[in-house]
């Protein structure tokens, strides 16, 4: 009760199917954190608290700007608590109908779950439960929008999951497999999917009704839905969202990979702003009306330069080693920025050159002098008899 006292509570946030989450005040430092309560056993999805004991070793040193900070973990008698470092925010199923992505917004989300996941990755713990509701989306001034991922690892610790789980669950873990890189990527996709759309995937009350459906889903459909999203963006959502895991990105590194350059190619295709019409010259006031209207010049009105950018290749169907070779090709050369024509680089040939033959220079002299210093005068003579004899 010591540890509970520590904080002052200050509301109560959400109640879920294991949990009554509260936003509380650590008393010493003044931290706000994200104080949960968990749920007695008779809930419907409670969490199982010897394992998620046994985590706290692994979850604290896991440390992202994206994921939520794991602060403790302790058992009393009003049951056990889990505290967070708390981020305001909105939580993901609420961002279609109050905070819709655009275009930018949605690469820039995609970006930053698959960097949470890459540190996990790095530290062989997988999320295992990526959703809209274990999001935290919040605008900042510079930064523009910015994602939190919460309730790392808890996943493994309940005897099943809850319905929204089964919802952006990968076939393999409906199947009744373990949580791992590939069935994280797949969440991924799926939780983009309702981001953008405001709607699931699929449908289904069980395991197996939802097992029957993914195989019916098409990525193609969300573009269809969404048709500002670039048709590229798509692609790279629905090679995350193959049935096969081995179809699927290897690592997160894989899947970072790509999108970089999705993003370059999108970032490329904005048109540049047209420039500014020059000011008509001044025409004097005492011409008569037929010469104001005959010497107006008429300018025309410059349009937008099309985009130049080389356009990006992405297979349709699936995204694999293909489409990594083909991305790659492009580098992350800045649009702005091309690199340089050959010619145009200034050879250094002739300046290596001139050093050399410096260096050379000065340490013959010194070999010379040095010579001249032991033997004399006569140092050449003597090199040259002692050449003699060596020979």
């Amino acid at each position: 009760m010591a540890r509970m006292d520590a904080y002052d509570v200050l509301e109560r946030l959400a109640v879920g199917p294991g949990a009554i989450v509260y936003r509380a005040r650590q008393a010493r430092t003044g931290r706000e954190v994200i104080f949960k309560l968990l749920l007695p056993d008779e809930v419907s999805n409670p969490l199982d608290v010897g394992m998620v004991m046994a985590l706290k070793p692994k979850l604290a040193g896991l440390r992202h700007p994206h994921i939520a900070e794991w602060i403790d973990a302790y058992v009393d008698p009003e049951g056990a608590v889990l505290i967070y470092d708390y981020m305001p925010g909105m939580a993901g199923q609420h961002v279609p109908s109050k905070r819709p992505l655009n275009k930018a917004d949605s690469l820039t989300v995609a970006r930053q779950l698959c960097q949470a996941l890459q540190a996990g990755e790095q530290v062989s713990l997988p999320h295992g439960d990526i959703k809209p509701s274990n999001l935290i989306v919040a605008d900042r001034d510079r930064e523009g929008i910015f994602i939190q991922v919460q309730d790392w690892g808890l996943a493994d610790c309940r005897p099943d999951a809850s319905q929204e789980s089964l919802l952006f669950m990968a076939p393999e873990r409906l199947a009744g497999g373990s949580a791992s890189v590939s069935s994280d990527l797949f969440s991924v996709g799926a939780t983009l999917c309702y981001l953008l759309t405001g709607c699931v995937p699929v449908q289904g009350g069980t395991r197996d009704e939802l097992l029957q459906s993914w195989p019916e889903f098409s990525p193609d459909s969300i573009c269809t839905m969404r048709a500002d999203l670039d048709d590229h963006f798509c692609k790279w959502l629905g090679w995350l969202l193959r049935m096969n895991p081995a179809d699927r990105p290897a690592t997160m590194a894989k899947a970072l990979e790509v999108l970089w350059q999705v993003v370059a190619y999108a970032s490329a295709q904005k048109p540049k702003p047209a420039p500014e019409q020059p000011a008509a010259a001044p025409v004097s006031t005492t011409a008569p009306t037929q010469k104001l209207v005959s010497a107006a010049p008429v300018v025309a009105r410059p349009t937008a330069p099309k985009p130049t950018a080389a356009k990006l290749h992405l297979p349709a169907s699936p995204l694999g080693p293909t489409a990594l070779k083909a991305a790659s090709s492009l580098g992350r050369v800045s649009a702005k920025q091309p690199p340089a024509p050959v010619d145009a680089v200034p050879s250094a040939w002739p300046k290596r050159l001139v050093v050399t033959l410096s260096l050379l220079t000065i340490i013959t002299a010194i070999i010379c002098f040095s010579l001249w210093m032991t033997w004399g005068p006569g140092w050449t003579d003597e090199l040259s008899r002692r050449w003699t004899e060596w020979k």
